[in-house]
């Protein structure tokens, strides 16, 4: 019965000691996370103002150099 008890508790301690690994673990993928999240909104954030800056020096919006683009490629798939 003693050896039982014993057993049994050894048991609850790997359990809680497993628990809590995971528990870490799901912290650290939780802070990984956030600051994948941050770097996703700052590449966005400098993907705009690059975007911003060409349209500022080609005097063309995006939708208007896509255009001019596309009629390029057309005039050149013609000839």
């Amino acid at each position: 019965m003693k050896q039982r008890e014993v057993a049994l508790n050894q048991r609850q301690e790997d359990i809680n000691r497993r628990k809590q690994d995971v528990e870490q673990q799901q912290q650290r993928v939780d802070n990984e996370k956030k600051l994948l999240e941050i770097k996703q909104q700052d590449l966005e954030k400098m993907q705009e103002r690059e975007r911003m800056k060409l349209e500022e020096l080609s005097g063309l919006s995006s939708e208007e150099a896509k255009s001019v683009l596309i009629e390029s490629l057309k005039d050149q798939a013609k000839t």
